[in-house]
């Protein structure tokens, strides 16, 4: 029995030493076999922010009221494809309206009344022309007769002169020579009377000149105050008309709806009040905001990043594969600015469509388990963190 037992107790020594070194070559295969992929295998860092949305690389245009007003047309829905031009938001015109038709109708009064005006000048000009001539013909010949009269009247004062002499040497009666001197007298009243009526018709004609130059500048002054009134009109008729349209908004752009203001027929809208926002066509980019430490040395053209829409489960619709184009320089609002790229996606199943947040997984940097594992060890023991984020990078 001694002998049985000591066998079973060197048996069991036995098989505890082989267990153990079993034991003990396992755990060195599975060190040996951790220290090969912590030295030899790569893994990614990634820096995250949750401030990402997408958007159009094309500049969302602002549609805002340029005038306020009652709107009492409103088309405007959210998705709503619209054109160039197209009328959008109608704001109350009626008064304007109203002045407009206004001014049309007196506008239509002046070129009858320009109309009339230049006839009277057409016919006042025909009379004076008229009236020129009558009087040149009447002077004409009042000059005329006063050159045939004056030959009878040289011949008179000779025969005044041949009486004297026959009367003086007793040839002639005293009668005679009365009746020559009477004569002469008739025939230089004659001359005289018709002087006068020449000089009168000539101040006669100046008169009617001077009266008709006085009605001719009025009726020219009447023709320059309607074709002033006539140019006041035009130009209040296209204010008039600029302010009409100013009440008709249109889209600027050609493009989608992408937000709009509550409105409805009865809305006042006040200057400057956004209405809408015009998405124009393009292609879409995810632009993200990082603080400054995570995007300053860290994130560069180039890198590839992955975007999860918010509402849209990744494990159900996918990511959005993205790559890195542009790092702003500068910080503003206490971020930075990164625009991405968007890349094809094949198991991607969401719509995409501007405005829709989510956040960006951007892979900063390649590096082994065992140099992230001495990174953090030497992080803890000196008690700093990660020099470029602030925190330590997302490892996946």
């Amino acid at each position: 029995m001694a002998t049985a037992f000591s066998r079973t107790l060197r048996s069991l020594e036995a098989d505890r030493f082989r267990s153990t070194a079993l034991l003990l070559a396992g755990v060195a295969a599975l060190m040996a076999l951790w220290g090969f992929w912590a030295t030899q295998s790569q893994i990614g860092l990634y820096e995250v922010t949750d401030n990402a949305r997408l958007e159009i690389d094309n500049a969302v245009y602002p549609l805002q009221a340029p005038i306020g007003g009652r709107v009492i047309t409103v088309s405007l829905a959210i998705g709503q494809e619209v054109k160039e031009g197209d009328v959008l938001v109608e704001l109350e015109s009626e008064p304007q309206t109203f002045e407009v038709k206004e001014q049309q109708a007196r506008l239509r009064t002046i070129d009858p009344n320009l109309k009339t005006l230049g006839a009277q000048i057409t016919a006042e000009e025909d009379a004076r022309a008229q009236e020129r001539q009558s009087s040149r013909a009447a002077i004409e010949e009042s000059q005329l007769r006063l050159k045939e009269l004056k030959p009878q009247i040289d011949y008179a004062q000779s025969e005044v002169r041949r009486y004297t002499s026959l009367v003086r040497e007793g040839l002639s009666s005293d009668r005679e020579l009365e009746k020559a001197k009477s004569d002469v007298e008739r025939m230089q009243l004659n001359e005289k009377t018709l002087a006068s009526a020449a000089v009168k018709l000539e101040q006669e004609q100046r008169t009617r000149d001077s009266e008709r130059t006085v009605r001719l500048e009025k009726l020219n002054e009447e023709i320059r105050r309607l074709e002033g009134d006539r140019s006041t009109m035009s130009a209040t008729l296209s204010r008039l008309g600029n302010e009409v349209e100013r009440r008709k908004i249109r889209s600027p752009i050609g493009g989608r709806i992408g937000e709009t203001a509550m409105l409805h027929v009865g809305s006042v809208v006040a200057l400057g009040d956004k209405l809408a926002a015009i998405v124009p066509q393009g292609l879409l980019r995810v632009v993200a905001q990082f603080p400054p430490p995570a995007a300053f040395g860290r994130i560069r053209a180039g890198q590839t990043a992955s975007m999860r829409l918010r509402g849209f489960a990744w494990t159900e619709f996918g990511a959005v594969r993205t790559r890195v184009d542009r790092v702003a320089d500068e910080v503003r609002d206490g971020t930075v600015r990164v625009e991405l790229s968007v890349l094809d996606s094949p198991g991607l199943r969401a719509p995409l469509k501007h405005g829709m947040p989510g956040s960006i997984e951007v892979e900063v940097e390649r590096s082994s388990p065992a140099a992230l594992l001495m990174r953090t060890a030497g992080q803890a023991l000196t008690g700093t963190r990660d020099q470029y984020s602030g925190a330590p990078a997302e490892a996946h």
